[in-house]
């Protein structure tokens, strides 16, 4: 009689299978989540081809496909910014970002407009596109997750703009701090519809943009703090620092 130790052999295999689990689990929310504005975006077009609506209804229709599709861009942008990020292709093109004007189209975009945007907010060095896609994502996750108390503060430290956004919810367990910016992870139940990766890029693309982004707890409020530098010497140094440990 022999033995032999086949412990790594059953460890490949649980690993095999924590991965197929992983993937099942993320084709159904992402069909999930593309499939919820897919389906406006085809009920509304039947409405809309309809000659029973008038034109001022039909206009309404028309604003409402549109925020749909929009919808769908977004969470398409999502996935190809993290799928760039597993083969070190993704690209930003700095320039003066007015941070204070894109923080409140991103809250009116997403009508939170119940929350004040502080008018100061510094000017950053950064990619336009991708600053707007990290407060979508930091917005969208605080409707979705946060309490009923929200607020945004910003200001300058050193060579470095920075923005939080702020809500009294729950907050995140200590031992998930680090895992919700992972992609795919999440660390709230009970929310159906989230990928789980707005974090994960948010987070990538401050970084590659030379900045950072950090969640804390404070005072009973969760805190999701942005910084991204402000004059372009500091952007060009960090972001090509970023490039290279990616």
């Amino acid at each position: 009689m022999a033995l032999a130790d086949i412990s790594h052999i059953r460890a490949r295999e649980e690993a095999f299978a924590d991965l197929i689990k992983a993937k099942d689990t993320f084709i159904a929310s992402i069909s999930h989540e593309l499939r919820t504005p897919l389906t406006a975006v085809l009920g509304l077009t039947c409405e809309i081809a309809s000659e029973d609506i008038g034109d001022s209804e039909r206009q309404e229709l028309i604003e409402m496909v549109s925020g749909q599709a929009e919808e769908m861009a977004y969470i398409v942008e999502d996935l190809l910014v993290a799928a760039r990020a597993e083969i070190g292709t993704i690209s930003v093109e700095p320039s003066p970002v007015e941070l204070g004007a894109e923080l409140r189209l991103a809250l009116e975009g997403l009508q939170m407009t119940s929350i004040e945007a502080p008018a100061d907010l510094p000017a950053v060095y950064a990619d336009p596109m991708r600053v707007r896609q990290i407060l979508r994502n930091l917005l969208t996750n605080v409707e979705r997750y946060g309490g009923e108390t929200r607020r945004v503060l910003g200001g300058q430290a050193d060579k470095q703009a920075w923005i939080e956004i702020r809500d009294d919810g729950p907050g995140v367990d200590s031992r998930d701090v680090e895992r919700i910016f992972e992609p795919y992870a999440t660390a709230h139940t009970g929310v159906s519809g989230s990928v789980g990766l707005g974090l994960a890029v948010a987070r990538q693309l401050a970084v590659l943009m030379g900045g950072s982004l950090t969640y804390r707890r404070q005072d009973e409020e969760s805190v999701f703090r942005l910084e991204l530098p402000v004059d372009r010497a500091t952007a060009l140094v960090s972001t090509s620092r970023a490039l290279r440990s990616s």
